[in-house]
């Protein structure tokens, strides 16, 4: 098991990001695991090598 670094670029505004993750391709907030995160850049631990990961990212503010 290991990890994945996962970094993006800051939205002006954003109060929060939202990354959501699948082993399947097409991930998307309706059906990824989130996982709630306040700044950019997370380390996603505990993954397999053997395994392909994709990944969507929202920011979310005050208003939505």
């Amino acid at each position: 098991m290991g990890g994945l670094f996962i970094d993006w670029d800051s939205v002006d505004g954003a109060d929060s990001y939202t990354i959501y993750w699948a082993t399947s391709d097409g991930v998307t907030p309706d059906d990824g695991t989130p996982i709630e995160v306040a700044d950019p850049g997370y380390l996603h631990e505990t993954l397999s090598a053997a395994q392909t990961y994709f990944y969507v990212i929202t920011a979310t503010n005050l208003a939505g």
